[in-house]
């Protein structure tokens, strides 16, 4: 750091201007000060990033030209977010039924996401994720606002994003074909799989616990029903395992058919030989 001291004109109330402010004897006064050089590479930084941020804006209006974006006069809702998430989450996972639901509350709003069965949730973090503006940053205990993503401030968002994936009457299922592997007792009740533990296990999750695991560990077609537990010769790597019962067990399941829609064949009807108008019969 250079040292400097006012000279004999500097104001009265002891204010120092660049003026008035000179270098010690035998230090040459630097042509642009350490301030100022900061100061103008962070302008320069704040522009370059400014630039991006434009940049991404129309890159989105191309690649999600069918979501809707914030119209003039108007702001970032997460009703809007959630109207968009729903679009993506259908175009991603046909058939698949998701409810999204935006909630406003003191201090922020939030877009919560849920659905049984279907992709993982990591495979639908990576479509929502985009539509949380920041996070909460315990050390400040405060919400930082992400800079970096724009996408929100185009299509909707909220403070917080969540997902929660639901399991149906699959975990039952997969729970009590764990017990009959590891021949443990079932509940009488069929449902209290959570009382269970396994005694070989460290880990100190229930049975209800780990058929969760080795559910969520995978994605399902849609109408996907849990049928049951393959246990495997060798253990799976993948990013759904978190290298615990579910990288050496399987949950099994069948898709049923679809119901066929029967057709309707138009006739004339007649009554005392007179046309009565068209009837439908149906026909296999």
């Amino acid at each position: 750091m250079i040292p400097f001291f006012s000279d004999k004109t500097a104001p009265q109330n002891g204010a120092e201007t660049p003026n008035n402010i000179v270098p010690m004897p035998g230090i040459p006064y630097p042509a642009v000060s350490p301030l100022d050089t900061a100061l103008a590479r962070w302008e320069e930084e704040q522009a370059e990033a400014e630039k991006n941020r434009q940049e991404k804006l129309r890159q989105f209006a191309t690649e999600y030209n069918y979501l809707e974006s914030v119209g003039a006069g108007q702001y970032a809702s997460a009703a809007l977010g959630a109207k968009n998430i729903r679009t993506e989450l259908k175009r991603a996972f046909p058939g698949i039924k998701f409810t999204v639901r935006s909630r406003l509350f003191a201090g922020g709003d939030s877009i919560d996401i849920k659905w049984t069965l279907g992709p993982t949730s990591d495979e639908v973090k990576a479509i929502i994720g985009k539509y949380q503006k920041g996070s909460f940053d315990g050390m400040a205990d405060s919400y930082e606002y992400d800079r970096d993503n724009v996408f929100w401030r185009m299509f909707g968002g909220a403070r917080h994003v969540d997902e929660d994936r639901q399991e149906g009457d699959g975990d039952l299922i997969v729970a009590a074909a764990l017990c009959d592997a590891w021949k443990l007792p079932q509940p009488a009740d069929g449902k209290s799989f959570w009382n269970i533990y396994p005694e070989h296990d460290r880990s100190g999750h229930s049975i209800a616990t780990h058929a969760r695991f080795i559910i969520f560990a995978d994605s399902y077609p849609a109408g996907a029903v849990i049928t049951g537990l393959e246990h495997l010769q060798k253990p799976r790597r993948t990013a759904g395992c978190n290298f615990g019962w579910e990288s050496y067990f399987k949950a099994t399941f069948t898709v049923p058919a679809p119901r066929s829609k029967k057709k309707q064949k138009p006739v004339t009807g007649f009554i005392d030989g007179e046309p009565q108008g068209m009837l439908f019969l149906s026909v296999p």
